[in-house]
């Protein structure tokens, strides 16, 4: 018997039952080939490291490849490629020293912040202040993260300015909650059948 479950509730307003991983890559999928011709530049959180071997996934499908933008995103992805979480193909990452050299088509930017400030690197980059990534016309800004409560005025400011410099914006089926919705809390309980809820 089950005392207790005390358990996330973030998104129990939310009906029906959150999206998947595997919709996610199919959407993100879908923008590589839509953009095959574009600078993309992807904006996630740095601690999924699932989102991101997805992204590294559809870049090498797409011959395309990696630089890394964000300290948060550096420092963590360093950690998981030494802990054996993530791999990529020798030859894929690129330093900020060679970027001019490649095409748009060639590359796709993975930028971040953290839960917190996760606009806080787009951000930079849509005010100019970034010194690896400036926007130009044509590019593609692929949110696969959404705008935490608190910073809703950052983040539409962000998504204006990039498109006042030309930047397509994406942001629709790029983002899978890590919260449980309405229908998954149900089924947790009734799997469960704690005594008390929390």
């Amino acid at each position: 018997e089950i005392l207790a479950v005390l358990s996330d509730s973030t998104n129990t307003m939310h009906e029906g039952f959150s999206r998947s991983e595997l919709y996610v890559n199919e959407q993100l999928d879908r923008f590589f080939n839509i953009y095959s011709r574009n600078r993309l530049i992807i904006v996630t959180f740095a601690t999924n490291m699932d989102r991101i071997r997805q992204i590294i996934n559809l870049a090498q499908k797409y011959c395309r490849k990696i630089a890394l933008e964000g300290d948060l995103m550096l420092d963590v992805f360093s950690a998981a490629q030494k802990l054996g979480y993530i791999d990529v193909p020798e030859g894929m990452l690129v330093d900020t020293d060679i970027l001019n050299k490649c095409k748009d088509e060639e590359i796709v930017f993975i930028t971040t912040g953290n839960h917190g400030e996760s606009v806080r690197c787009i951000s930079e980059i849509s005010a100019g202040n970034n010194p690896m990534i400036k926007i130009k016309p044509n590019d593609v800004v692929l949110f696969s993260s959404v705008a935490i409560h608190g910073n809703e005025v950052e983040f539409s400011q962000t998504l204006n300015s990039l498109e006042e410099q030309g930047a397509r914006v994406e942001f629709q089926d790029l983002h899978a909650t890590g919260h449980a919705c309405v229908e998954e809390l149900k089924l947790l309980y009734t799997m469960l059948c704690p005594k008390f809820v929390s």
